[in-house]
């Protein structure tokens, strides 16, 4: 999965902006540590049907997950923008 610059620091800011609005107190010494793409295969709750660019869509969808490791054990993971 081909990640451009942007997409990972949209999706890092993002997870970290949710992380700092639950907790006050975040460690100083806080380093990510491994980050892992991944496309995520789902299933829709119902079939979606056509629209003006594409045909029958389906009951399965598959979106972009970013998942983040630090090495204070606080683990992240958010879906990126498609």
């Amino acid at each position: 999965m081909g990640m451009d610059r942007r997409a990972f620091l949209t999706a890092v800011s993002a997870m970290a902006l949710a992380r700092v609005v639950r907790s006050s107190e975040l460690p100083r010494d806080m380093r990510i540590t491994r980050a892992v793409g991944f496309d995520l295969p789902c299933r829709r709750s119902k079939l979606a049907g056509k629209n003006a660019q594409l045909d029958v869509h389906g009951d399965r969808a598959t979106d972009p997950v970013l998942r983040l490791c630090t090495n204070t054990d606080l683990e992240g993971a958010g879906q990126l923008p498609g």
